[in-house]
């Protein structure tokens, strides 16, 4: 992929084209093929740009790219899998092409077709287009999030910056990064920040499958507007069997593969062992004529390791397989996913997805992935849970109170109690929580708490467990109990976790990693598909099960769930103790004015003597506290 970065700074402001460039290079992770920097005549508007060569390798694709009558410029980051058609459509309007880039159809579409034109964008992508005309530049990100976008404007409203990446806005010296209290307390509660938030209270995501347009008006101020350009439906269709969604959910799923095996660069896939990114790799065996070449990463713990599945699909399709072991001392890299990552972000399987996208590089530049089976076709055990918990839902309130009092804080029950007191809209959100609501109070310094509930009053901002009321909400009263989970999960935990994931941890290598289920159509395809033949029993994932059946071993597809996770269960009862306890509980600890030291304590010694892991928990604050130590100032505002 690549890196984007601009904004716009008064004419009586300081424009250094040197620290522009040095913002610019921040991202060069994420582009190290090239680079490019341009300014308007009066060097107010400027645009950065950092590229990893994928298609058209030619100077021809460099960025920023501008229209030949130099009305609109832009800095793009992603890939428009159908390019080809619209460069077609747009040849025969008479439009010229200079090279074979997808950037070069992107302009000209927006050129013409402003705002409008991205419902033609099929793909990922975070993009600025300045229109200098109209004095104002507009951004947008893709349906469902794969590409990263962020965006600050000055309290005076008078600058403006956007970037691929958090740090090339907080790191600019023009712009003062407010650290907010009520980001940290989503952090704790969710593992990642919520988008639009960031940690910052002044440095915002741009939503996935929405637009800012920022204009500058006569008085040199700036107004910005978000509003979304595409939005899922959950909206089933009653008359799709489960033959013809199997019979379409196939051809859909080949298709998605097929468009994005388009590359000027070698590309393989990664290979878990797991459902989907089997069924990915089957299909690109399936439509390749050399062997895929799949890459896994694998533990020394046998119950963590998907190892002899990856190997048995590799073996069934005939891929070029390589494979790695990962042992505890991975852990020496928590530093660095820290400072890529730029905010708190909890979840633990970064660490292997960076190893895996590690390995993939050193053979691809280019690797396709399984990425969001689970929440488009009901594959977390999470979903069995809710819909088993909402049969019980008509059992009065006190009833669950009493039973998580009377049961033992080891017993795993006791947490299916605490969820049962809790709304139905916010259970599945509380479920997936590393600490969940009735442990977070205690977690923080009273100090903290209190002012965590002053930011609250004064910003009439809603608790944690309410957030996401919106999204489970939103499906129209036709919905399904499970459609509404899994609309929850697709607009909160695959966009801001999963995606966010694998964006930073493959952007450390330079890799591109490419999603075919997160293909537009076979989204809105996936959403048609009536919940009782997504999920019509016990069984998670039944569609894609049932195929996966017809292109690969019984033995993989017929096999409990593991997931992407890493072993800390294991380390930290182990190896890995002292290392928590050294720097959590450390009197000197960075975090010593956020967490109550107790209760770290407390989540550290149960997870070694209830029998329950809390390791998910223990790296979650292991995160924040090297985030805290990496960004002394920002904790300084909350003295």
């Amino acid at each position: 992929m690549c890196g984007i970065i601009g904004g716009v700074d008064p004419p009586d402001g300081i424009r250094d084209r040197a620290e522009r460039a040095r913002l610019r290079d921040l991202l060069k992770h994420r582009g190290p093929d090239g680079e490019g920097l341009w300014e308007d005549d009066d060097r107010t508007w400027w645009l950065g740009h950092r590229r990893l060569s994928i298609i058209d390798l030619s100077d021809a694709g460099a960025q920023p790219m501008a229209t030949p009558d130099g009305r609109f410029h832009l800095t793009y980051n992603g890939e428009m899998y159908n390019y080809p058609d619209i460069r077609k459509e747009l040849a025969q309007t008479g439009t010229a092409f200079r090279g074979e880039s997808d950037t070069e159809v992107a302009l000209h579409l927006l050129a013409r077709d402003g705002l409008g034109g991205l419902s033609e964008f099929r793909g990922m992508f975070a993009l600025g287009l300045l229109d200098q005309t109209r004095d104002q530049i507009f951004l947008a990100r893709d349906r469902i999030g794969q590409k990263p976008l962020y965006y600050w404007i000055s309290e005076d409203r008078r600058r403006f910056r956007f970037a691929s990446e958090l740090k090339a806005i907080a790191e600019d010296p023009v712009v003062d990064p407010v650290l907010d209290p009520l980001a940290l307390e989503d952090y704790i509660a969710f593992q990642y920040t919520p988008s639009p938030s960031t940690i910052y209270r002044n440095i915002h995501k741009v939503r996935p499958g929405h637009s800012v347009v920022v204009s500058r008006q006569a008085d040199g101020t700036l107004v910005e507007k978000m509003a979304p350009y595409w939005a899922l439906s959950f909206s089933p269709d009653h008359s799709l069997t489960e033959a013809a969604a199997l019979e379409e959910l196939e051809w859909r799923l080949e298709e998605a593969v097929r468009l994005r095996l388009v590359s000027d660069v070698p590309l393989g896939a990664f290979l878990s062992g797991g459902v989907d990114s089997s069924l990915i790799v089957a299909m690109m065996a399936r439509i390749m004529k050399e062997p895929v070449q799949t890459f896994t990463i694998g533990f020394a713990e046998a119950d963590y390791s998907e190892l002899p599945f990856a190997s048995a699909v590799a073996g069934h399709v005939g891929s070029l397989h390589t494979e790695r072991i990962l042992s505890p001392d991975a852990i020496d890299l928590l530093p660095r996913l820290v400072a890529q990552y730029d905010e708190p972000f909890g979840d633990s399987s970064a660490l292997p997805m960076y190893l895996v996208s590690q390995v993939a590089r050193e053979r691809v530049t280019v690797s396709l992935s399984g990425d969001a089976g689970d929440e488009l076709f009901a594959g977390y055990q999470s979903y069995v849970s809710m819909l088993q918990a909402e049969r019980y839902n008509w059992l009065p309130k006190p009833l669950w109170k009493t039973l998580s009092r009377l049961t033992p804080e080891s017993n795993v029950r006791r947490k299916r109690f605490e969820l049962m007191q809790l709304r139905t809209g916010v259970r599945n959100t509380e479920l997936m929580s590393g600490f969940p609501c009735w442990e977070r109070p205690g977690l923080f310094t009273p100090s903290f708490q209190e002012r965590l509930l002053q930011e609250r009053k004064a910003r009439n901002v809603t608790p944690p467990s309410e957030r996401f009321l919106d999204s489970f909400d939103e499906p129209p009263p036709s919905a399904t109990y499970l459609d509404r989970l899994q609309n929850q999960d697709i607009h909160t935990y695959l966009t801001d976790d999963i995606l966010t994931k694998v964006d930073r941890a493959s952007m450390m290598t330079s890799l591109e990693v490419r999603c075919p289920m997160l293909d537009h159509p076979f989204v809105e395809f996936a959403a048609r598909i009536p919940a009782a033949v997504r999920k019509p029993g016990r069984e998670t994932k039944h569609l894609l099960k049932t195929l996966a059946r017809r292109l690969l071993p019984a033995g993989v597809v017929d096999r409990p769930k593991q997931g992407f996770s890493v072993p800390l269960q294991h380390w930290f009862r182990n190896s890995l103790l002292s290392y928590a306890e050294e720097h959590l509980l450390h009197p000197e600890s960075a975090t010593r004015s956020i967490l109550n030291p107790d209760r770290v304590r407390h989540t550290i010694a149960r997870h070694q003597k209830s029998g329950r892991d809390f390791s998910g928990q223990i790296w979650n604050l292991l995160f924040l506290e090297h985030w805290c130590r990496q960004h002394p100032t920002a904790l300084r505002q909350l003295d």
